[in-house]
Formats: C-alpha cells, sequence, structure tokens
C-alpha cells in the first residue's frame, strides 16, 4: 500500500463508514498499522513543554511533605490532576539532589528557613 496523505484519507473514511477491520481488509494493511498511524497524529506532550511545571510542583509537594517518595508525589499529583509516573519523579528528585528522603528533609528545613515569611516573624 502507498502511504500518500491521499490513500490514507480513503482509509479513514472507509474505517469510518465500514469500521477499522473491514477497511484494513479492504486495502490491504494490518490493523496495527492503521492504529499505529492514529497513535502517531495525537502525540503526548514533550517533556520539555511542561518540565517547569512539573518541577515547581515536585518541589512544592517535597517543601510541604519531605517525607513523601517518589511513589506518593507521583500519585498526589495524579489527585491533583498532574499525570507523572513514580520513575519521572524519581529522575528528578535525583536531579535536584533530593533522591533521598533525608536530603529532601534537610532541604526542606533550610527553604522554610530561607523563606521571606519566616523571616519576618
Amino acid at each position: 500500500m502507498r502511504h500518500d496523505p491521499e490513500t490514507w484519507h480513503r482509509l479513514s473514511m472507509d474505517a469510518a463508514r465500514l469500521g477499522v477491520a473491514q477497511a484494513c481488509r479492504i486495502h490491504g494493511i494490518h490493523r496495527s498499522t492503521w492504529y499505529r498511524r492514529a497513535s502517531a497524529k495525537t502525540a503526548p506532550i514533550p517533556m520539555d513543554d511542561r518540565r517547569e511545571e512539573l518541577l515547581e510542583a515536585i518541589l512544592r509537594i517535597c517543601r510541604e511533605r519531605p517525607v513523601w517518595g517518589c511513589d506518593r508525589i507521583a500519585y498526589f499529583l495524579g489527585l491533583e490532576g498532574v499525570r507523572v509516573s513514580s520513575p519521572t519523579v524519581q529522575k528528578i528528585l535525583i536531579a535536584k539532589g533530593l533522591g533521598s528522603r533525608n536530603s529532601r528533609e534537610e532541604w526542606a528545613r533550610t527553604a522554610h528557613a530561607a523563606s521571606p515569611a519566616q523571616r519576618e516573624v
């Protein structure tokens, strides 16, 4: 099968009309090819575009709850609507030097001590 846009357009029209399995049989392609191409059109947001907001959210949680590990942080972010895996959280924590509980607790103490609200009191 040719992979030009016109052929894929005809295939997608047939898939809408007949169903994916029947359209793929008619055009002689495997269903997995159809689904792979369909999923490529809706690619996830690149990590670089959301890294800053993710980093801020992870550091905020680490400041509030330094004893929480990567699994609990990822779960809590999921409750807030931010989809992230615990290995990604762990990679970010390690990159910031906050991979261990002790380092997060120490960082949280110094971060709270250095905040302007604490200095005014």
